[in-house]
């Protein structure tokens, strides 16, 4: 739990350079601090398939209230916490891979 108890808030004159895309690992990276994160707070929780969908619905509801009254930094956490809530959903109850053509 330390780990995200020291974590600093950008300030408004960061907020431009926070916003730049960044590279896929980085993305990763992020994605599996906020499973770390969910493992911490909500630990042996686990939920079925639309379980997962339902709460990934609630924050896409809630990032595109977010985005629409210009606060990109919240739409943002919330983007990260689908992509984790994706990947946990994942973990619990199989993936469907995906195969190329």
């Amino acid at each position: 739990m330390e780990k995200f108890q020291n974590s600093v808030q950008p300030t408004y004159e960061t907020m431009s350079k926070e916003f730049q895309p960044i590279k896929r690992d980085e993305v990763f990276k992020a994605i599996n601090d906020e499973r770390d994160y969910q493992d911490v707070i909500w630990p042996d929780h686990v939920h079925s398939t639309i379980e997962y969908l339902a709460y990934i619905k609630h924050y896409v509801d809630k990032g595109i209230s977010e985005v629409t009254v210009g606060k990109e930094r919240d739409a943002l956490d919330s983007l990260r916490k689908i992509g984790a809530l994706a990947v946990a959903g994942m973990e619990q109850n199989g993936c469907a891979k995906r195969y190329m053509l």
